[in-house]
């Protein structure tokens, strides 16, 4: 088992339940000193005062390769772990980042915004997040 750190459309619960069978929501928390970034899909990058809503999950190791091929681990995605707090314990927490310099078309489809749309409403998390990320992508 693992902990992994969502912020896009792996939030979409309906869709974490095909992908990964054994996920289970742990929580949510902030992450500081990061924001979301839309290149065609999102991304997070170091940025001072900022923070993004992040989703806390359990995952059996038996889905990570699912979770890998999805994320188009290593070539569109790499893996990092980030020390977050977990049930009042400091854990290392699977996130995916996006590689650079991999994506030519930044322009994201309408089903991925929707789907990632979806996932902030399964967390509850404030779609301000997003909206100010697309509109940076827009500007």
């Amino acid at each position: 088992m693992f902990y992994y750190g969502a912020y896009g459309s792996n939030l979409n619960l309906k869709d974490m339940k095909v992908r990964c069978p054994s996920f289970k929501v742990i929580g949510s928390t902030i992450l500081k000193d990061y924001k979301l970034v839309m290149n065609k899909y999102l991304t997070i990058e170091e940025s001072k005062r900022s923070k993004l809503p992040l989703g806390i999950f359990s995952i059996e190791d038996c889905d990570l390769e699912t979770l890998d091929e999805y994320e188009g681990y290593p070539t569109l995605y790499r893996k990092e772990y980030f020390d977050i707090e977990v049930n009042n314990k400091v854990e290392k927490v699977l996130i995916y980042i996006m590689n650079e310099g991999v994506i030519s078309n930044p322009t994201p489809t309408k089903e991925y915004i929707s789907t990632c749309m979806d996932g902030y409403k399964d967390f509850n998390f404030d779609i301000k997040y997003l909206e100010d990320c697309l509109k940076e992508l827009n500007s």
